[in-house]
């Protein structure tokens, strides 16, 4: 019903799930069963495609060429090549229907380029994007902090997030080092809230209506706390390392006066990390976050992850030179990659995952299509004099969060489910939507 009537709202409603959703992997299971999420996916796509019989909604494309690299590189060949290579190389068909449908999430594109076709619409957009963000920021830090001060126990947690509770994805508990982790997939949606966060100035997100002052002020501290500390929550060191180097992108866009100001909130808000990590933890901050970093490139200080991936790189290698060019399609197992997983078919390594699965050429194509989107944005940016500072903003800050995750891609699967491809069709949208006066 709010879809026939506002399909708008629905498309809304189904960017925030994905967000707070937390298990945005895929959408489908094989046997097939029925959840919140298929029911309102099923029922939105058919309202929409009814809706574009009645041309009560229509394409919009002034970019012809974004739409056919879209269809044919993002969606068209893997799903071909994934699927066929299934006749080639049998598989199981549950794995086979469970690892495609994950590349389903690019169709969404087409109710949303027909959906969004102004400025307003894409910033209403961007605000629920935003706010979902800034909600799992809100629940992950006080979590964390409620399990370090012992109001919550973390196990319990885990329980009711991860196993028997809400079923999402991530890693929550207590590391080797005695350091609590609360990481969700949804974690990976953190890197935008901070750089959007930063880049607002006295006012709401376009809105047009400024805040009081000091209320504004004191609302922009919290949400940066909030994002800032989810981020440390996640311990995780992709999302960390890309994150430092994803602000080195992010303040070169901004004016000197903005580098002093987001340089000296860093340092004012590391110094405070420190003093809470040595009165809560009664450890040096510094201390874990060095030892967290350079563990990633230690076997001896993180033997289990980093001597696991090293052993996954060499299986999946082995894997890969068997088919090298057309790879060996969706569903693909390798018995000893792990020894227990709940979806053998998908891969912690994202780059290498796609490679097995669609080959070098595949990949190759997929990895042109993504040059393709950072080319255009980057275009915008440099030549498009029409958008104003907020637009220009929204872009580097979309920009840069996607290329956070192509970094964190490389150790984990999120660029190939619902997490990271999300991140990507907003970037395609804000191309589609503010490239239009080019």
């Amino acid at each position: 019903m709010i879809c026939y009537k506002q399909l708008e709202l629905g498309l809304y409603i189904l960017v925030a799930e994905i967000v707070l959703g937390g298990a945005g992997g895929r959408w489908l299971e094989y046997p097939l069963g029925l959840s919140v999420r298929i029911l309102f996916l099923v029922i939105f796509f058919i309202v929409w495609i009814l809706k574009l019989q009645k041309r009560q909604v229509k394409f919009n494309f002034k970019n012809k060429k974004l739409f056919y690299v879209i269809l044919i590189l993002s969606l068209g060949y893997p799903l071909f090549f994934g699927i066929f290579m299934h006749f080639l190389h049998p598989k199981n068909l549950a794995y086979l229907i469970n690892d495609a449908n994950g590349w389903v999430f690019y169709l969404i594109f087409l109710p949303m380029a027909s959906i969004i076709n102004t400025r307003e619409k894409l910033w209403n957009l961007i605000k629920i994007y935003f706010v979902s963000i800034l909600a799992i920021g809100v629940i992950l830090t006080l979590i964390y902090f409620a399990s370090a001060l012992q109001i919550l126990n973390i196990w319990v947690v885990q329980n009711f997030l991860l196993e028997k509770g809400l079923k999402m994805g991530g890693k929550v508990g207590i590391m080797p080092d005695d350091a609590l982790r609360v990481f969700l997939g949804s974690s990976i949606f953190l890197p935008f809230g901070l750089f959007m966060v930063l880049s607002l100035k006295n006012k709401l997100i376009e809105a047009g209506q400024k805040m009081h002052s000091l209320f504004f002020q004191v609302w922009k501290i919290l949400a940066i706390l909030f994002l800032y500390f989810s981020l440390i929550a996640s311990y995780t060191r992709g999302i960390w390392i890309g994150s430092l180097l994803g602000l080195i992108f992010f303040l070169f866009w901004n004016d000197w006066k903005s580098r002093i100001k987001i340089f000296t909130g860093l340092v004012l808000l590391i110094l405070m990390t420190q003093i809470i990590f040595q009165q809560v933890f009664h450890t040096s901050f510094f201390n874990t976050f060095l030892g967290r970093i350079t563990s990633s490139v230690s076997i001896e200080k993180d033997p289990v992850s980093v001597g696991a991936r090293i052993s996954q790189i060499h299986i999946l290698a082995k894997q890969i030179l068997k088919h090298p060019f057309f790879g060996t399609g969706f569903g693909t197992v390798i018995a000893d990659y792990r020894e227990k997983v709940d979806a053998p078919f998908s891969f912690e390594l994202g780059y290498l995952d796609m490679v097995l699965k669609f080959g070098i050429v595949g990949f190759a194509f997929w990895g042109l299509f993504i040059l393709y989107l950072i080319f255009e944005a980057l275009q915008i940016l440099w030549f498009n004099f029409q958008i104003n500072k907020s637009e220009k903003m929204l872009i580097v800050s979309l920009l840069t969060s996607v290329l956070v995750l192509l970094f964190v891609s490389g150790t984990s699967p999120f660029i190939s489910a619902g997490f990271g491809i999300l991140q990507i069709l907003l970037l395609m949208i804000v191309i589609q939507v503010l490239g239009k006066s080019r």
